[in-house]
């Protein structure tokens, strides 16, 4: 009897929960490529968020902020791999993982990623930090009709420009930047604010006294102060472009 109780329990735990739960699944490309994405969050939920993880890969830490942003704001999240299922734990090999990446690859599965996320009165909204900050610009121009909102934390490596690509943007753009920041310069972050002005795209640049990385707990740049207020920034901008 009492294993009975405890499988009827069991089973309504399951039934509970089964519209927010977190799980890998399998997607394919347009091409036929099949790549990994974490998701979480209600399958009912509103609005849906596109993680685009740092050079590390998809690890332990990106699942974690993915289940923080779907529990918190009821989300529902997707954070794909964009290495094919490898990790880095240094530089060295990050840098590695980052060379082989082909962007016209990459952007098939953000595109692909974003399709599935794609819901009946859902917005969506592209985040990244680093170099997935770079990359985010990509997801969101790689179907920039499904996009509302796109965020970048201190984007990492080359990042899109030119009139022409960027007036492709349906939604605006936020970057969380430092002014300390040894990869997204003052100089590249007023050459990419000129290029969205060119384009005539909405473009939020906040600026913070702090250096790359200024939210992560593990860097040598982290400002609890700032974390905060960029986080804030982030959220009340999600909240204003995805309702």
């Amino acid at each position: 009897m009492k294993k009975l109780c405890k499988l009827i329990l069991l089973v309504s735990l399951v039934m509970v929960s089964g519209t927010a739960f977190s799980e890998m699944q399998t997607l394919r490309t347009a091409d036929n490529q099949m790549f990994k994405a974490y998701v979480a969050g209600p399958e009912d939920a509103k609005k849906g968020v596109l993680l685009i993880h740092g050079w590390f890969g998809l690890n332990k830490g990106v699942k974690a902020w993915a289940d923080n942003m779907s529990k918190l704001d009821g989300h529902r999240v997707m954070a794909i791999d964009v290495f094919n299922e490898k990790l880095a734990d240094n530089p060295k090999d990050a840098q590695a993982l980052v060379a082989e990446v082909k962007q016209d690859e990459a952007n098939a599965k953000y595109r692909a990623a974003l399709q599935s996320l794609e819901a009946t009165d859902r917005k969506l909204a592209v985040i990244g930090k680093s170099y997935g900050g770079a990359q985010a610009l990509y997801a969101t121009l790689s179907a920039p009709q499904l996009v509302s909102a796109t965020v970048s934390y201190y984007p990492f490596g080359k990042i899109p420009s030119g009139k022409e690509t960027l007036m492709q943007l349906s939604g605006p753009v936020l970057i969380e930047a430092a002014d300390k920041d040894f990869a997204f310069t003052p100089d590249k972050a007023e050459a990419f604010k000129k290029a969205m002005d060119e384009a005539d795209r909405e473009l939020i640049l906040n600026v913070y006294q702090a250096g790359h990385g200024f939210d992560q707990a593990i860097s040598k740049n982290y400002d609890e102060d700032v974390k905060y207020a960029a986080d804030k920034s982030t959220r009340d901008f999600l909240t204003n472009h995805l309702k």
